[in-house]
């Protein structure tokens, strides 16, 4: 029922809807403006539709009652299958293995024609009341025989059969066994005859490869020209102790040689240096006599020798001479070599490092030493002068030139050593590198030769080895492959009756439930989208577009009373929530008149009965409730209420 204003009366609606947009539920909250539809309340369709639901589900319920009450109860047998492998050896890459289960390939077996035609011609099986007389025998048991693994162990199978008549699963299942078991043994003999044809092929294939090898390997061993003692091993290249030999001998000529040249260049610089010739002469004197390995002392007793007129020299003076000359080499020679110790730490470590001072200051005192030698020598050659003066003999050379004689003959003797070792050491280098080069083409060209032969010995001492094996396996085989089966199957768990399994009640009742349900829904569906009424305030606002003043909830004890003015409850019962929805009412429609300059409203509802009469009488007592004059009047002179 709606309360409509009546400057509203007059104005255009909106085409109302044949059916308005479902909302969820009673909008409890404050009204609010149209919003987009959600959806399709399907909970809200099946709880106002309930009762076609039930309908229909207790009529599948019935129905699937029926159908399982006409449906033949199918029985199930069980039986559980262990297998086993115990075949003979097999090859597998030149090991020996034994054959493992494939359960897959078993489960197939079981169930495919061979088995299934064999267990039907061997026990008679279509002669059975289980077999239908329209359908095969072995189509009808395919469809009935099923195989499957069992979880808890790796090499068990459960082998179901369903039919009509329990006491002949049984039978049909220690059939379909039986002939399992045949076809297994037939298997057996044909796969231990073929491992054997197999190891006597492979064996055959072994000793003809072993052959070519060998002829191959004969023939490459005369060819190399080597010797029988070198077949026990890898045989490996004979130029290979030579061309490192080679290689050893040229890098020591070549070393050789460097050195022999930094030498040279040293002598020419030293010669060409006429600031410090004399400085220069001794030192080369000196590394003259090491690389030439001649002692000081030999040097001085030729020098002596050399000089007559030292001979007439009292014996004394003349091993003072000795004596003194082998002092002043013996400087020299420290002397030269802290000086290219310094050279060395120069270059090193540079001129301020402490060690440098260490050498300055050795250098200092051995210097020193020479010059008081050299004073001694100086004194010996004037005594000796007297005395030769004296005598008429030819005149005395000065130990300074006899050193200085000696130290010349030592560096020509050393120019001339250094020119010849280099010589020498060119032409050894050229001749090792010719030989080093025809010995890397002779070992080169027998190297693929020498790789092919050790292959090839590897080869026959592998087919050796194999063929040796393979005879070992073939006579294990030859006397097991008679007395092992391939596979060992035995009935661990034997069939019993059959025990029913189908039809199941609850099964049916649930499917013809659901079925039902689901139709029901549809017609649910169909009823509710056809139902043009109103249910919430929402859609008459969102339909009509009109603003809903108040809801009003339904009044109980109206209804229970015989007495009329029991529905104005506004007087009997002013705390309640019903006469709270009516003074909200009027306070709305004040509220509107006052907006809108509203003197006269209409109530209006679709059908009698909807509550008119009561919503006036109930808004005319709270409008006097307030203080307000109100004239209440009934115009409905057939059926009048008021």
């Amino acid at each position: 029922m709606a309360i409509i204003p009546s400057n509203e009366m007059d104005f255009e609606r909106p085409e109302m809807p044949l059916r308005p947009m479902p909302v969820n539920g009673w909008d409890e909250g404050p009204l609010q403006e149209p919003v987009a539809s959600a959806g399709i309340d399907y909970l809200g369709i099946a709880w106002r539709r309930k009762w076609i639901l039930i309908l229909f589900g207790l009529l599948g319920a019935a129905v699937s009652y029926l159908v399982y009450s006409q449906t033949p109860t199918t029985y199930e047998s069980r039986l559980r299958l262990m297998i086993s492998t115990q075949s003979p050896p097999m090859m597998v890459n030149g090991d020996t293995v034994l054959q493992s289960v494939s359960l897959p390939k078993h489960e197939s077996l079981i169930v495919s024609d061979l088995v299934l035609s064999s267990a039907i011609r061997n026990g008679k099986l279509e002669e059975m009341d289980t077999f239908p007389d329209y359908m095969s025998p072995v189509a009808y048991l395919k469809s009935f025989v099923s195989v499957e693994s069992v979880a808890e162990a790796s090499d068990a199978l459960d082998l179901t059969c369903k039919g009509k008549k329990s006491e002949d699963l049984p039978e049909i299942l220690r059939q379909i066994v039986n002939s399992y078991q045949s076809v297994i043994a037939e298997d057996s003999i044909d796969v231990g005859r073929d491992s054997v044809i197999v190891m006597e092929t492979m064996q055959k294939k072994l000793e003809a490869e072993r052959e070519k090898a060998e002829a191959r390997y004969y023939e490459l061993f005369k060819k190399l020209g080597l010797t029988s003692g070198v077949q026990d091993d890898q045989i490996s290249n004979p130029f290979s102790q030579k061309l490192a030999s080679l290689n050893l001998r040229l890098e020591e000529d070549t070393l050789e040689l460097e050195d022999v040249l930094v030498r040279l260049k040293t002598l020419i610089n030293f010669n060409n240096n006429a600031e410090k010739k004399d400085e220069n002469a001794k030192l080369l004197a000196v590394e003259a006599r090491r690389y030439l390995q001649l002692t000081t002392e030999k040097q001085t007793n030729s020098g002596l020798r050399t000089s007559e007129a030292i001979q007439n020299l009292p014996l004394e003076m003349q091993r003072s001479y000795a004596r003194l000359v082998k002092q002043i080499d013996e400087l020299e020679s420290r002397i030269s070599d802290r000086q290219m110790d310094k050279a060395r730490y120069a270059r090193s470590y540079g001129s301020k490092h402490f060690q440098m001072r260490v050498i300055d200051s050795d250098l200092a005192s051995m210097v020193e030493q020479e010059r008081q030698v050299r004073n001694e020598l100086k004194a010996l050659d004037d005594e000796a002068a007297k005395l030769m003066d004296d005598i008429d003999a030819e005149p005395l050379r000065t130990v300074s030139q006899l050193t200085k004689e000696s130290e010349q003959e030592a560096v020509r003797l050393y120019a001339l050593a250094l020119t010849r070792d280099r010589d020498r050491l060119s032409e050894g280098i050229a001749l090792t590198k010719k030989r080093l080069e025809e010995t890397e083409e002779m070992s080169a060209s027998i190297s693929a030769d020498l790789t092919e032969l050790n292959v090839l010995k590897n080869q026959i001492d592998e087919k050796r080895s194999s063929i040796r094996e393979v005879l070992d396996r073939l006579a294990e085989m030859n006397v097991l492959a008679g007395t092992y089966t391939y596979t060992k199957v035995r009935v661990i768990d034997p069939p019993g009756n059959g025990y029913p399994v189908a039809p199941v009640l609850l099964q049916y009742l649930g499917v013809g439930v659901v079925l039902a349900s689901m139709l029901g829904f549809g017609l649910a569906f169909l009823v509710d989208w056809s139902d043009h009424a109103y249910r919430n305030p929402q859609e008459i606002l969102t339909a009509l577009r009109t603003p809903v003043l108040g809801k009003i909830p339904v009044i109980r004890d109206a209804k229970k009373s015989k007495n009329r003015t029991a529905s104005l409850i506004t007087i009997h019962r002013s705390n309640s929530v019903a006469s709270e929805a009516f003074r909200s009412i009027r306070t709305s429609i004040a509220f509107a008149a006052g907006k809108s300059s509203s003197r006269v409203f209409m109530l209006t509802s679709p059908s009698p009965g909807d509550g008119k009469s009561t919503i006036t009488a109930n808004l005319a007592v709270s409008l006097a409730q307030m203080g307000r004059k109100v004239l209440l009047v009934d115009a409905d002179y057939r059926r009048p209420r008021v």
